[in-house]
């Protein structure tokens, strides 16, 4: 049996290692309860529950009910009625708001700058302001029967033009909007006149008529002296009987052609017919 070496160990080589001992221990400890400290955080993290899961949760049961009751007839029908009716009432809303002293209906602007009004109108593709003003001006132009009426507006609806200014939104419509709204739109207002469409800016010249117009594949300019414009006429029409001549000649030039053709056609019919009364003859 071999003999185990015994080690010769000091006092401070003694504290040391019980020092490494102890710092040991305590890492240890401090790591079980980092690590119980873990799984109780964790623990709560799961059990706590995330913002808006209720609304979330109310909404999906909301879009289930709504769509296992879409295959019921009766149920959309109902649904379809429902959202008629609240078209129909927005509408008699906005065609019928507001009243001026006289008692007419229109859209005025302490109507425009309501928040839920003003959201419609802009989400509508129908310009209620415009069809209003066009409304009021055919009913003063009927009553009046005369342009006089029209040169002398009233005082409401000199106020009810002045809230009101004409745009061009995004999507190119010509648009009636509040005047305090009008800045939220890109596009610049539109200008009804301009001082470069006057009639004085524009030109009439005879002369550019003539040199302007649309020419043909046979126009000729032909000379405003008569004799110059009487060689010219010569000139055309020695060109035109040239013309006919030639087309007279590729016309008896196909004729040729056809009759060459044909009476090739017939020899190589008779040819063949020889050379098959040949080989008849060799069979008998």
């Amino acid at each position: 049996m071999s003999k185990r070496k015994v080690l010769a160990v000091g006092v401070s080589e003694t504290l040391n290692l019980k020092a490494e001992i102890e710092r040991a221990t305590t890492e240890s400890k401090q790591g079980s309860s980092s690590a119980v400290a873990k799984q109780r955080n964790s623990a709560s993290a799961v059990a706590k529950k995330n913002r808006g899961v209720h609304e979330r949760a109310q909404s999906d049961l909301l879009a289930r009910t709504a769509k296992t009751q879409s295959s019921d007839p009766q149920a959309q029908n109902e649904r379809t009625k429902r959202a008629l009716e609240e078209k129909a009432r927005i509408y008699d809303m906005l065609s019928s708001m507001g009243n001026d002293e006289k008692g007419n209906n229109f859209l005025g602007s302490a109507q425009l700058d309501d928040p839920y009004i003003a959201r419609i109108i802009d989400e509508s593709s129908v310009d209620f302001a415009r069809k209003q003003m066009d409304k009021r001006i055919e009913k003063l132009t009927q009553n009046s029967g005369s342009q006089a009426s029209l040169d002398s507006p009233t005082s409401s609806d000199r106020a009810y033009s002045s809230s009101l200014v004409e745009i061009i939104d995004e999507f190119g419509r010509s648009r009636m909007v509040p005047r305090s709204k009008a800045k939220y739109y890109h596009s610049k207002d539109y200008e009804t006149s301009s001082d470069s469409d006057s009639a004085n800016d524009i030109r009439f010249d005879e002369n550019d008529r003539w040199s302007h117009r649309d020419r043909g594949t046979s126009h000729y300019n032909l000379a405003s002296d008569s004799i110059k414009r009487d060689e010219q006429l010569d000139t055309l029409r020695e060109l035109h009987e040239e013309t006919l001549k030639a087309r007279e000649t590729s016309s008896n030039v196909v004729d040729m052609q056809q009759t060459m053709l044909s009476a090739r056609r017939e020899q190589i019919r008779t040819s063949r017919k020889r050379t098959t009364c040949k080989e008849q003859r060799k069979v008998k």
